[in-house]
């Protein structure tokens, strides 16, 4: 009774302060309702006010948003204090849906003869007792609901409407009416048992080209900002959509994906393989970020709801060129500065790319490996298939690693320029298990590791393994509790062995408070023994700073065998043990080292 008083008391308030105008308000504390959840009678609420309720006929004599009983509203029926019918026929909705997640016990959902309804039919699969859907003679725009998730749904009946693209496999269900809209038919699907609800259409041509003329912002095809409901099935179904309407064969193609600002939560990965020229966009704003953020039930290797390491990464790329990701805010699960490794808690993953472009975003909070780009562990080819990446100008903090680590052999042709690392709790990583990758260009980063103080052992810097033309220069490392760069043969019992590889190139580079500051080293293989030489390597013009090296340990530490043309010149070294540190001789015949100095 105390919560009904309270509820007539406001309403009261309102009213008057309306008289003369519309007396229904258009604000509702749904704490006060008696009947149903606040999530329930939110989404109400959120209805009401998106489609202009004060404006549907009759209004006045609707009763929503009047009393603290929703059930009592016309086109609401519940059972029990659940929202099991929407009905609001010829209501005179206008305006764009909302989120409708919160009606989670909704039955059936009708909405027809409304026609200044406009917008996308937002996402459905967030209603999991949904069985019957009706919405015929609107404005409705954008593409058909993602029936394969949803598993209740029995009687669809969209007629009428603006609708377009491709139609999916609907054989499931048990009533489907289309006519009426701009459908087409795609290749792949065979139409046989839903014949007569398709008459009319014809197949898919380039309806990927003009369904959202190259432009798809996420906002339009059911992803809602800041609301707290995942969007990552309305855009997986709008990316799925599209290739469905693709000729047999085709790419796609000629695509951006645009995130406005906003916080979009994401349960699952967006997904998107066999592509061409496709860039995923944020706003260029750091005071209004489009931010893509990991909820507590997206899946990595401890909570197991994921068997995949690519499933676990928001952004999952393969088999795909010319691929641009900018200006995007990328949020993990592991916040905490000290928890050392999430295994697959992973950022953005491109398997088996060419032609990447991944620079200004922000990586923050990933328990594992915040960009891995590699060859796709699926990849049939025999050989490194990842080439030619620029991965600049980024910012991450509180991450374990990045990668090109991967069962199929890593990437060629990457560059890592300009980038901001803080608080890194493993390294930068590139690593290959097949032979053939090479030319890494690693210049102009700034690494801040998580320290010796974080808890956290061995974090480095750069770490390089298996690959041949390595050019690191000009790059600022600091506060690690292992190595600031370190580059090794293939040594792991994973990779191919024994190849040969060397031009290596590390020069003009500040490393400081490491263990050592640069570490090379050429070792038998783990499995086989075999080793392969290591020719060319020039370790010039350094600056080495504050390092607390153990026994034979060094600024600058070459350790192995089968070393050919090796050269050290001109590196500062100040604090430490040993300006450079080559086994116990100090003067192998395949070293030249000169004019380096050491202070302690």
């Amino acid at each position: 009774m105390g919560k009904l008083i309270k509820f007539l008391f406001v309403l009261t308030i309102l009213c008057y302060s309306n008289m003369g105008r519309a007396t229904t308000p258009t604000t509702y504390d749904c704490t006060l309702n008696d009947e149903i959840s606040v999530a329930e009678c939110e989404t109400l609420v959120s209805i009401y006010q998106s489609t202009q309720g004060e404006m549907w006929h009759n209004s006045e004599n609707l009763l929503w948003l009047k009393n603290s009983q929703p059930c009592s509203w016309e086109g609401i029926t519940c059972w029990g204090s659940k929202v099991s019918l929407l009905e609001l026929p010829n209501f005179g909705l206008r305006g764009t849906l909302p989120h409708l997640g919160g009606l989670a016990h909704l039955v059936q959902l009708g909405l027809f003869d409304n026609p200044e309804l406009t917008g996308p039919i937002p996402d459905l699969t967030a209603l999991p007792k949904l069985a019957i859907v009706i919405i015929f003679k609107t404005a409705i725009t954008g593409l058909l609901p993602d029936t394969a998730n949803m598993p209740k749904l029995n009687e669809l009946v969209l007629h009428s409407n603006n609708l377009s693209g491709p139609i999916p496999d609907m054989s499931h269900l048990e009533e489907l009416v289309l006519h009426g809209n701009d459908l087409c038919l795609a290749n792949s699907i065979d139409y046989q048992d839903v014949a007569d609800q398709v008459d009319g259409y014809t197949t898919c041509e380039s309806v990927h080209e003009t369904l959202f003329n190259g432009y798809l912002d996420v906002t339009e095809i059911g992803a809602v900002p800041d609301d707290g409901k995942p969007d990552n099935n309305s855009i997986n179904h709008a990316l799925n959509m599209l290739q469905l309407s693709l000729p047999a064969g085709e790419k796609l193609r000629n695509l951006t994906v645009f995130f406005p600002s906003g916080v979009y939560h994401l349960d699952k990965s967006i997904q998107l393989v066999n592509f061409d020229t496709v860039a995923f966009i944020g706003r260029k704003a750091n005071d209004a970020p489009s931010v893509l953020l990991k909820t507590a039930l997206f899946g990595n290797g401890t909570n197991r709801l994921v068997y995949d390491s690519r499933q676990a990464s928001i952004l999952d790329f393969r088999y795909g060129q010319n691929l641009k990701v900018e200006f995007l805010s990328l949020k993990g699960q592991t916040t905490s500065l000290h928890e050392s490794h999430i295994w697959w808690e992973n950022g953005i993953y491109i398997g088996s790319s060419h032609n990447t472009h991944i620079s200004e975003n922000k990586f923050y909070d990933f328990g594992d490996s915040a960009l891995t780009i590699s060859t796709d562990p699926d990849d049939t080819t025999g050989q490194i298939d990842s080439t030619n990446h620029l991965v600049s100008n980024n910012y991450f903090h509180n991450i374990t690693q990045t990668s090109t680590t991967s069962a199929k052999g890593g990437s060629s042709h990457y560059s890592f320029v300009g980038n901001t690392v803080e608080h890194i709790k493993g390294s930068i990583k590139f690593a290959t298990r097949r032979a053939g990758a090479s030319h890494l260009k690693i210049t102009n980063n700034t690494i801040t590791s998580a320290g010796v103080g974080s808890g956290i052992p061995t974090n480095n810097g750069f770490e390089i393994e298996g690959y041949s033309k390595i050019y690191v220069s000009n790059n600022t490392l600091a506060s690690g509790d292992g190595v600031g760069i370190v580059i090794r043969s293939a040594q792991d019992k994973n990779t191919e062995s024994g190849h040969d590889w060397g031009d290596v190139f590390i020069s003009g580079n500040h490393i400081s408070k490491y263990r050592q500051g640069i570490y090379v080293s050429n070792l038998p293989h783990a499995s086989d023994g075999l080793l392969g030489s290591l020719k060319n390597i020039f370790i010039n013009d350094n600056q080495i700073v504050n390092m607390w090296n153990g026994d034979n340990q060094a600024g600058i530490h070459l350790v192995g065998k089968q070393f050919s043309y090796a050269y050290i010149h001109h590196n500062s070294i100040i604090g430490g043990r040993h300006t450079y540190w080559a086994g116990e001789s100090q003067d192998p015949s395949w070293l030249s080292a000169r004019d380096n100095t050491i202070t302690q």
